[in-house]
């Protein structure tokens, strides 16, 4: 049985590219593991970290470094 911790801890960085695109890019890095993760958008960001928080973290099957859309 998994247990969950009483906290998560993130590293975020947000940005933008141009005065034009006005959405928000993201990085994330999972403090305890390490793993670095990309985001296209906040929203996507966000549902990361609903499922870490509430599910735990897992390692990834496969290295993942960037998942712009």
């Amino acid at each position: 049985m998994e247990l969950k911790p009483d906290y998560v801890s993130f590293l975020i960085r947000l940005w933008r590219e141009s005065d034009a695109d006005r959405e928000w890019l993201a990085q994330v890095e999972h403090i305890p593991s390490g793993e670095q993760l990309y985001f296209a958008s906040l929203a996507d960001l966000f549902a990361y970290m609903r499922l870490v928080a509430n599910d735990g973290w897992r390692p990834p099957k496969a290295p993942r470094k960037r998942v712009f859309d």
